[in-house]
């Protein structure tokens, strides 16, 4: 149970509410079933005062601290962390051009990272510039650019994220890690994708002609709303890595149809290649 000086460092978690009513004090938590406490009312302005930061452990009645510390061992209440956030070091390098990428640049530049290096739709990083994680944003799947990447971020042990488009839809990810063997990398969900495609020849085939660039229609790119959703997303796992914590998509490739603005969440699992390698003849 937190003592007298954590007492006064508690706060209600996350997504959490206390709301006074005309029939008493009543919890409000993430999944929006709110029920009334039975404790007296100024108890419960007492325990409210804590967790706005206006009470002080001398000034803690018992009871309410009671009230309190049921709180903590339930889950509704936590003690906040006195250390400061530690300086983000995550040093990122966008490669490729349109406005996702352009969006996505001008986004870090406020978010306490480093300032972002930039490659041009094609070219790799450069070996000047220090890379963490590479993150591409291009238009239709440049397959063959981002087998040069995938092989490059492998060699330099860089971490990789990105975005395409593909039909009237623009896939995010899946976020790769040399240092997580359970992230997927392009390699992996190539392969998958050609293994699951009854006519993998064809697949094969609609890369080659993106590659080349005769004949492809322009993107589809979304407005300009749906581009700061798809930067922001991007950005949101790039800030998680750089805090030491799991992107939310990990393992994951999101597809967003700009139409509805409606995200999918397609897992995706790196492909065993020791056993892939042990069954060939």
């Amino acid at each position: 149970m937190p003592g007298a000086s954590e007492l006064e460092r508690l706060q209600l978690v996350p997504g959490h509410h206390l709301v006074p009513s005309s029939e008493g004090w009543l919890l409000y938590p993430p999944d929006g079933h709110a029920f009334r406490l039975n404790v007296d009312g100024e108890v419960m302005k007492n325990v409210a005062d804590v967790l706005d930061g206006k009470g002080t452990a001398g000034e803690i009645p018992t009871a309410a601290r009671d009230v309190l510390e049921r709180f903590v061992a339930r889950g509704f209440a936590e003690v906040a962390a006195q250390s400061s956030q530690p300086a983000l070091e995550l040093r990122v390098c966008v490669v490729g051009s349109g406005p996702i990428a352009e969006a996505l640049h001008t986004l870090l530049e406020t978010t306490g990272l480093p300032e972002p290096s930039r490659a041009g739709a094609g070219e790799l990083p450069a070996q000047s510039v220090t890379t963490d994680l590479v993150v591409t944003c291009a238009g239709w799947l440049p397959d063959a650019h981002w087998q040069r990447v995938h092989a490059w971020c492998r060699e330099q042990e860089v971490a990789w994220h990105g975005c395409h488009a593909e039909g009237d839809h623009f896939y995010l990810g899946p976020y790769w890690s040399p240092n997580d063997p359970a992230t997927p990398s392009y390699r992996d969900v190539r392969d998958r994708r050609l293994a699951a495609d009854p006519h993998p020849d064809g697949l094969e085939a609609y890369w080659r002609y993106v590659d080349r660039g005769e004949g492809v229609p322009p993107v589809p790119w979304p407005d300009a709303g749906r581009v700061a959703v798809i930067a922001g997303a991007l950005a949101s796992d790039l800030l998680a890595v750089a805090r030491g914590e799991r992107p939310p998509s990990h393992g994951h490739q999101l597809a967003l149809d700009p139409a509805t603005g409606t995200w999918r969440r397609h897992p995706v699992l790196p492909v065993p290649r020791g056993l892939m390698t042990e069954c060939l003849p």
